[in-house]
């Protein structure tokens, strides 16, 4: 009979140098647009909270089936999020009350990402869908071949998504029809890619399975660097950090990575070894595999949370 414990950690990693935010442009500053708040995944915000906040508070219950781990996207007055019973639902964001829903072939994973009143929602049913914000009607669907569960990005009126399992390749479309722009070689990715892409300057860096990541040429797809760490990157996102991508991939990995933006060479001192509690209990361990969270930095410092089985 083997036990399982688990342990959450909560990680900071101090940097130094400046922090550089990159930022897609076009949102406020009260936007979410996509997953990591902006198009290098810094997940920093200048609004505050305060007692404005606090009175307009408000809950919205999902129906039993409508667990979800997608990470809602926040503007122009909406809230719209993905769940396991493959409904997207758009609350009004003052109040909570559900504006829209729509029922699409499959569970949704993926947050949505908001560009130009529309919201760009993947599912598992290998379709990208393009809703118009204000009602929920469809501008337009793009068949990707591929099970999605990689959130998009938006960045200066285009997409960038992962095809899905078992496609290997990087898509970039068009955000008012949908219209491919470029598509990776099929032979780059060594594996399928679950994660978000982080677009600084004028790369794309992107995460697949088997601890790999990619640079891509934003404007052309061709690549730029590639670097092979160990684990499994899953859904954990890449954030960039002035001339630099930190990656935590997790699963047999401990180690988060650091590389200099534009050669993908490691930054001296990195890897760094993350510190892992002892198991609490008697016995003898047969494995150690870390969950982790996709990355955040803000004022220097790398926040991000893994839990060890």
């Amino acid at each position: 009979m083997r036990t399982v414990r688990r342990h959450h950690v909560l990680g900071v990693v101090g940097l130094l140098g400046a922090v550089c935010v990159f930022s897609s442009g076009s949102a406020r500053a009260d936007d979410w647009i996509s997953h990591g708040a902006d198009a290098a995944h810094t997940r920093f915000s200048a609004e505050r909270s305060g007692a404005a906040f606090a009175a307009a508070s408000w809950t919205f219950s999902l129906p039993p089936t409508g667990m979800t781990v997608s990470s809602p996207a926040v503007a122009d007055g909406f809230v719209v999020f993905g769940a396991f019973d493959g409904v997207v639902r758009a609350l009004r964001a003052s109040d909570g009350r559900l504006v829209w829903q729509r029922k699409l072939g499959d569970t949704i994973y993926a947050a949505p990402a908001v560009d130009r009143g529309k919201v760009f929602v993947p599912s598992l049913d290998r379709k990208l869908y393009a809703f118009r914000l204000a009602d929920g009607s469809v501008a337009w669907t793009k068949e990707m071949g591929g099970l999605e569960m990689a959130s998009p990005i938006v960045i200066d009126g285009a997409l960038i998504v992962s095809a899905g399992f078992p496609e290997r390749k990087i898509v970039k479309l068009d955000a008012t029809t949908g219209q491919t722009l470029w598509v990776s070689q099929s032979s780059t990715l060594d594996q399928f890619s679950n994660t978000g892409a982080a677009v600084a300057a004028d790369q794309v860096i992107v995460g697949a399975n088997g601890g790999h990541y990619y640079s891509f040429d934003l404007a052309t797809g061709a690549l730029r660097w590639t670097y092979e760490a160990t684990g499994i990157v899953n859904l954990s996102a890449p954030v960039v950090v002035g001339n630099a991508v930190f990656m935590l991939p997790g699963g047999i990995s401990h180690q988060l990575h650091g590389v200099d933006l534009g050669s993908g060479q490691a930054l001296p001192g990195w890897p760094i070894d993350l510190p892992v509690a002892d198991p609490d209990i008697a016995g003898v361990s047969t494995s150690r595999q870390m969950s982790v969270s996709s990355l955040a930095a803000i004022a220097g410092r790398l926040i991000f949370d893994i839990r060890v089985d």
